[in-house]
């Protein structure tokens, strides 16, 4: 207990660094590719605390208003399982799809929520903006496929019992 404890502290600090880095050089988010990869492969509630607290700290990294990175990923996120009722998620084309979609869609709201809480406005969004929050949706889209193979691999070779992130 007190060793996950350790371990879910080190990795939100970690994380808080890589994220903040490539918000810094790339304006690109990397927990939500996180989250996705280990959604299906770890326990929800062991998922779940360290996301809303790294969820409210990249709000005071970004100074966006408190919540606003927990209610825009609750969004795509709530939508993406609402698709998953009726598409393929695990894998495929259209799986593929969905997640280039929902990666956009997070991306375009990140844009758009912080002056609608703030100001009461929708805010001004160009396509220049919506065309690279698709780039950066299908690159993220691509990661993750990198993410699952990669792991796909691992648990392939050798014993499956010797790998176990639960």
């Amino acid at each position: 207990m007190v060793l996950t404890a350790i371990l879910i502290i080190t990795s939100i600090i970690l994380l808080v660094f890589l994220e903040s880095f490539l918000l810094a050089f790339l304006n690109f988010r990397i927990s939500i590719i996180l989250f996705l990869f280990l959604f299906r492969k770890v326990e929800w509630k062991t998922l779940l605390f360290p996301f809303v607290v790294l969820l409210l700290i990249f709000d005071v990294v970004k100074n966006f208003p408190l919540g606003t990175n927990l209610l825009v990923f609750s969004l795509v996120f709530g939508l993406l399982l609402l698709v998953s009722l009726f598409l393929s998620i695990d894998s495929g084309i259209t799986a593929f799809l969905v997640r280039v979609f929902h990666f956009a869609l997070y991306y375009v709201l990140l844009l758009v929520v912080p002056s609608l809480l703030i100001e009461g406005t929708f805010g001004y969004l160009s396509l220049r903006d919506v065309l690279i929050s698709f780039l950066k949706g299908i690159v993220s889209a691509f990661l993750l496929l990198f993410l699952d193979n990669a792991y796909a691999r691992l648990r392939r070779r050798g014993s499956s019992s010797l790998i176990s992130i639960k």
